[in-house]
């Protein structure tokens, strides 16, 4: 999806959940400087890829000063709470 990436570049979210993506090209994750929210849930991609992805630590500090501010603000999260947006699967309970 990186051909697409001038469409994107101002979004602070993108749901990709379930689209069979694999990985995420870093040019994603350092080009678009609003993105926040990035949703892979139900896709290939793990999130220890994520996270060895270049660019990861931009838009992790992006996505954890959106909850910062939420909780500054006293704003109610999510019923999930702070969602990593990827499946982890070591943190699941059956």
């Amino acid at each position: 999806f990186t051909g697409c990436l001038k469409t994107f570049v101002c979004s602070q979210a993108l749901n990709l959940d379930a689209n069979l993506i694999a990985a995420v090209p870093p040019s994603v994750l350092k080009q678009c400087i609003a993105l926040c929210t990035l949703g892979l849930h139900n896709n290939p991609v793990t999130a220890e890829q994520l996270r060895e992805t270049d660019g990861f630590a931009e838009f992790e500090e992006r996505r954890q000063s959106k909850y910062s501010k939420q909780l500054e603000m006293r704003t109610m999260l999510n019923r999930d709470g702070f969602d990593e947006g990827v499946d982890v699967p070591e943190w699941r309970r059956w």
